[in-house]
């Protein structure tokens, strides 16, 4: 059984300036992404393949069919590869196509939490539209 908020979004804030809306983040990520693709010029770089996937498990760590660790985008990759290559696909050849592109795994974070101030590095704590935050997952250390 899978269970989901079903609401649909509202708008709110004194100017109606937030979006609440259940996977939301997901939503943004991957409108994002498709609008950047859609923004590329194929003359600026040519020879260059542009992808974009949107996983419905994109956790890094999710090993399922469809996850972001799954192997259809390597697969997907490597096939294409292989229709623009004279020589044959392997390890090699994957790994210099790996190592010669960007790889971003997009998501949605929230500005500082006053409840945990001890979890941001001084001076780095995410702010509401400001910037890009990145974010890294590490064991909470007693203090």
């Amino acid at each position: 059984m899978e269970l989901y908020d079903t609401q649909p979004a509202r708008v709110g804030g004194l100017d109606k300036e937030f979006i609440f809306a259940g996977r939301i983040d997901d939503k943004l990520c991957s409108w994002a992404a498709i609008q950047a693709l859609i923004g590329t010029s194929s003359s600026m770089s040519p020879g260059i393949i542009k992808v974009v996937g949107c996983f419905d498990d994109e956790e890094i760590g999710s090993l399922l069919r469809q996850g972001a660790r799954g192997n259809l985008l390597p697969s997907t990759i490597e096939r294409i590869v292989d229709c623009f290559s004279d020589k044959p696909v392997g390890a090699n050849l994957m790994a210099q196509t790996f190592a010669n592109s960007y790889v971003v795994s997009a998501d949605v974070t929230h500005a500082v939490n006053p409840n945990f101030l001890g979890q941001y590095l001084a001076q780095h704590a995410p702010r509401l539209n400001v910037g890009v935050s990145i974010v890294i997952s590490m064991p909470i250390l007693p203090t």
